[in-house]
């Protein structure tokens, strides 16, 4: 973790300083140079991961992956981007976070196709508002949004940590670490401790006891953090790879909540929230490229606000 992380974790967690972070606190467009690198982002095809994909490009990027769930929906936006970008190699590879045959299919893919993969931004996640477990056949059968938002997660960000750390060709080129970015979110501060000591973190996010989405979210998203946080004080050299997560914060027209609230009250306080204070997917979508570009190895095992290393 980082020397120079803001020590105010308890001010960070108020509903105030969400509302100030959304409001008054911004990262302003990401500049830089990826001519000759390649790239993948994952839940590219809407909202925040194709504002992702967009930027990159705008950057220069000469490869770029679009990780998908549906080919047809990928291969839109894939044509989209490659008509305002045609300098670049856009391609559309399929994989599906219910699946880890999916994922070993992906990176196996990753590793006889690319060689090196420069950026990885694991933007794919999920919000339900019910309990619902996996139905693919090859994956144990587990509360989705825990196994979409984190254990698929870092089972990707695992096996995608030897390409990211992959020397280039050239004999004389200097080495420059990988780089992998999560996506967090600042719900972290908000999840209930006292509920994490009862029994074992895996076995109580995946009860359907008294399951609440929006808590299941964000200890996703906790668990996340955590991981990343391990992995990089203990496993991951940022001599290699530099490893944090990002936090977009609040966003309009993202794609991630896959079905509406039952309570009409408490769904039209959300959808006002969003629409009074949420940012652009454009705006979430600098904050990735900021923690992946711009944030050098001090940032590693941390979690990225407003450009910000956040406690």
């Amino acid at each position: 973790m980082s020397d120079e992380l803001k020590d105010n974790a308890a001010k960070e967690a108020s509903f105030g300083a969400f509302l100030t972070r959304q409001l008054m606190k911004s990262v302003p467009a990401v500049t830089g140079n990826l001519d000759g690198k390649v790239a993948i982002v994952t839940g590219a095809n809407v909202g925040l991961g194709l504002a992702c994909a967009r930027q990159l490009l705008s950057l220069q990027l000469s490869h770029l992956i679009l990780a998908v769930r549906s080919l047809r929906k990928g291969e839109a936006a894939a044509l989209e981007l490659q008509a305002s970008f045609p300098h670049a190699r856009v391609e559309v590879w399929a994989l599906e976070m219910e699946s880890y045959a999916s994922i070993q299919a992906f990176v196996s893919r990753c590793h006889s196709e690319l060689g090196r993969v420069d950026i990885a931004i694991l933007n794919a996640g999920l919000a339900l508002k019910r309990f619902q477990t996996c139905t693919n056949p090859q994956t144990t059968p587990r509360e989705i949004t825990l196994q979409v938002n984190f254990l698929s997660t870092v089972f990707l960000a695992l096996l995608l940590l030897p390409i990211l750390g992959a020397k280039k060709e050239k004999k004389d080129a200097v080495f420059i670490p990988g780089r992998l970015t999560l996506v967090g979110s600042d719900t972290v501060y908000w999840v209930n401790a006292r509920e994490l000591k009862s029994r074992p973190l895996l076995q109580a996010a995946n009860s359907s006891e008294g399951f609440d989405g929006f808590e299941q979210y964000k200890m996703s998203k906790l668990f996340v953090l955590m991981f990343v946080a391990k992995l990089a004080r203990d496993l991951v050299s940022p001599d290699q790879v530099i490893v944090n997560v990002a936090c977009p914060g609040l966003c309009k027209g993202t794609a991630f909540v896959r079905e509406p609230d039952s309570n009409w009250a408490k769904q039209a306080i959300v959808s006002s929230l969003i629409r009074l204070v949420g940012r652009t997917p454009e705006q979430g979508a600098r904050v990735y490229l900021a923690a992946a570009i711009l944030q050098g190895p001090k940032s590693h095992g941390s979690m990225i606000s407003e450009g910000d290393i956040l406690p």
